[in-house]
């Protein structure tokens, strides 16, 4: 038989505490204690407006404010994406999002060494660029470098043909390309490396001595490095949440943190809308026509070449995503700038496919002059235009600006995660929910006389 465990009874001090331990009153407290813990979590997870939780960014629906509202009435019309920087534009039908914005958006810039120094080109210094049309092959792994049909025909006496470089390099086969550390961006400097032919690729002329050819001197087509340690950082939101006190410290956190865009100016994603476009072709017609109801004539419009206001493309603005009013909803020209949030949403109403946070106008400069298929260069559209109707504060002197007033046209961006931590994905025609911002943040003049 097995041993017998000795059992000893409880020494009478041992009884009288289990005693009092249990009995009624002291039972009863604990079990109050217990139920306030609870209610004060579920208060904190519901109810405090400071501890949302992570990936909620803020409230789940628009506060009672006046004008604050949540509607569904954009659907996604155009999504662009720019593999290098001020070069000719790839239009498509879907795209992957990530925390630099879309996949392969001005991952490639040209660069010329002047004075010792590498400096940057864009459209505003090479208006010829717009003539380079990269195409992307993900097929072969490889991006396609050849001119538009336009820069054929302006440049017919010039055989070039194609060019390409190796679409997603390895870590191991960016390392082995030239270094081009720090280059000068706007505020801040990024790493590059310089982009060669594909080992496999029978091309004569390697990508910068096709863009040098071109252009008739010196440069190099780069690759944004990205095995470098150096994050950029995205310009400040000037557009806050109105709602950031109910943000978590996670999620503010991923809102103000470098975003480690690429070769952008400014922030990962530039917003526009048709409707905004469609304002401002009105605004030429009847500049055209001598309509003097805003102010004096705009002068220096060149009447042939606008006679056809559609000739203003969106193309000019170099937006990212193109959004237009859904055929269950409308909204005014310029209504993203008094815009929050949007949220891309799925066929199935389960969650959103992408959450995007306006933070910032875009003042527009001469880039928007080149005409983005023969190049040529127009000061007066639309930039006079914008100057008549759109003259916006970016940054005000208590956000470190000058507090002056610019041509605005399109609303930076900013893609935040999902609760998979991915950035999710949009396409054309997905359907998108905005989140007006109250009357007593925006800064829009005229946005409570807009049509609600």
């Amino acid at each position: 038989m097995p041993a017998r465990i000795p059992f000893f009874e409880a020494s009478e001090s041992l009884q009288q505490r289990w005693r009092e331990s249990t009995a009624s009153p002291r039972v009863t407290a604990q079990i109050y204690v217990f139920a306030l813990l609870i209610a004060i979590g579920l208060f904190r997870r519901y109810l405090s407006p400071r501890s949302s939780p992570d990936h909620m960014y803020g409230s789940a629906a628009a506060t009672d404010e006046p004008g604050a509202k949540d509607e569904t009435i954009a659907e996604v019309a155009e999504i662009f994406i720019y593999p290098i920087k001020s070069c000719a534009g790839s239009s498509v039908s879907h795209a992957q999002l990530t925390q630099q914005g879309f996949d392969l958006d001005r991952r490639w810039m040209v660069v010329r060494l002047r004075e010792g120094k590498v400096e940057k080109i864009s459209l505003r210094e090479e208006p010829r660029l717009t003539l380079i049309q990269p195409s992307i092959d993900e097929t072969h792994n490889r991006l396609i470098i050849k001119l538009t049909k336009e820069g054929e025909r302006a440049h017919k006496g010039t055989k070039l043909g194609e060019t390409e470089t190796v679409l997603r390099p390895t870590a191991e086969e960016l390392g082995k390309w030239k270094e081009v550390p720090k280059v000068e961006m706007y505020g801040d400097f990024a790493d590059g490396r310089v982009a060669a032919l594909p080992e496999s690729s029978g091309r004569k002329l390697s990508p910068s001595e096709w863009v040098s050819e071109f252009l008739g001197y010196a440069v190099l087509l780069i690759h944004f490095d990205t095995t470098s340690r150096t994050a950029r950082a995205a310009f400040p939101i000037f557009k806050p949440p109105t709602d950031s006190a109910s943000w978590s410290s996670h999620d503010r956190g991923e809102l103000y943190r470098e975003r480690g865009i690429e070769f952008q100016d400014e922030y990962p994603l530039l917003i526009a809308t048709q409707e905004s476009l469609s304002l401002v072709r009105n605004q030429l017609t009847s500049a055209l026509n001598s309509d003097t109801s805003q102010g004096r004539p705009i002068a220096g419009i060149d009447a042939a070449k606008w006679a056809d206001s559609s000739a203003l493309s969106i193309a000019r603005f170099r937006p990212n995503i193109v959004l237009r009013s859904s055929p269950g909803g409308a909204f005014a020209p310029f209504s993203e700038d008094s815009w929050e949030r949007i949220w891309i949403l799925p066929n199935e109403p389960s969650r959103s496919k992408a959450v995007l946070q306006l933070v910032a106008r875009c003042q527009r400069c001469l880039l928007t002059a080149v005409d983005p298929i023969t190049a040529e260069k127009d000061p007066s559209v639309p930039l006079k235009l914008l100057n008549r109707s759109r003259m916006r504060v970016k940054k005000t002197a208590s956000e470190g600006g000058n507090g002056r007033a610019g041509p605005c046209f399109g609303m930076y961006a900013i893609p935040l995660p999902l609760d998979t931590s991915a950035y999710g994905e949009l396409s054309t025609g997905d359907s998108v929910k905005v989140r007006w911002r109250p009357y007593s943040t925006d800064d829009e003049p005229d946005r409570s006389h807009l049509p609600t």
